[in-house]
């Protein structure tokens, strides 16, 4: 049941952001993190730096090769498109845990392990 409910929650907020205007950069990063593929090439996964940036590595390349920027920009910058899409609490939670953290790359952590209840 849990599953079920994270899916129509990732499926409900991948929806919403695919009509916000972005760009094609953005709308790869955001795509990756409801795990959509609406850029070609889309993004394979991405990888925290110790010093707080964040690098992508694309479908078909062998290893991080692009710069992404900070992950501070990123957090900011998915807030502002949260609030365009009107994300409600539950979307905008998932998206959050969407943003991996140094360590992680696309196994980004569950809601539960963030602390926040899953319904």
């Amino acid at each position: 049941m849990i599953r079920f409910a994270q899916e129509d929650v990732r499926r409900r907020t991948a929806d919403k952001l695919a009509v916000v205007s972005v760009s094609p950069f953005f709308k790869a990063i955001l795509g990756w993190m409801v795990g959509e593929k609406w850029t070609s090439p889309a993004i394979e996964d991405i990888a925290v730096t110790v010093d707080g940036y964040f690098t992508i590595k694309e479908e078909g390349h062998l290893g991080f090769d692009r710069f992404g920027g900070n992950v501070g920009d990123l957090v900011r910058n998915v807030q502002g498109v949260a609030e365009v899409a009107e994300l409600d609490e539950r979307e905008w939670n998932y998206l959050l845990s969407r943003i991996p953290t140094f360590g992680e790359t696309s196994e980004a952590p569950s809601l539960g392990e963030l602390g926040i209840e899953e319904w």
